[in-house]
């Protein structure tokens, strides 16, 4: 899978407008960032939230368009394209 790290202040401002809407193979790491806002995109995405240790800490499947999404505890964030979790999660039970 290909990340893109947005580390800046307009980086994260942008998300996936600068890099485009994750695709399959492709996800957006933000840092530093505790919330995701999806305004502005045209379909659901899959975020992942860490803590300063870089544990998981919060688990978002499916946030569709124009909706917020927050985890105080955590410290950045991955968004993926809508089914990766899910996907994920099929493949470590087989």
């Amino acid at each position: 899978m290909v990340v893109d790290l947005a580390t800046s202040w307009s980086a994260r401002l942008l998300g996936v407008w600068r890099c485009g809407i994750p695709t399959r193979g492709r996800a957006l790491w933000l840092y530093p960032c505790c919330s995701v806002h999806t305004f502005g995109l045209a379909s659901a995405i899959d975020i992942v939230y860490f803590d300063n240790e870089m544990r998981p800490v919060k688990y978002v499947q499916g946030l569709k368009p124009w909706r917020v999404s927050l985890c105080l505890q955590a410290r950045s964030v991955l968004e993926l394209p809508a089914g990766t979790l899910q996907r994920a999660r099929r493949s470590c039970l087989q």
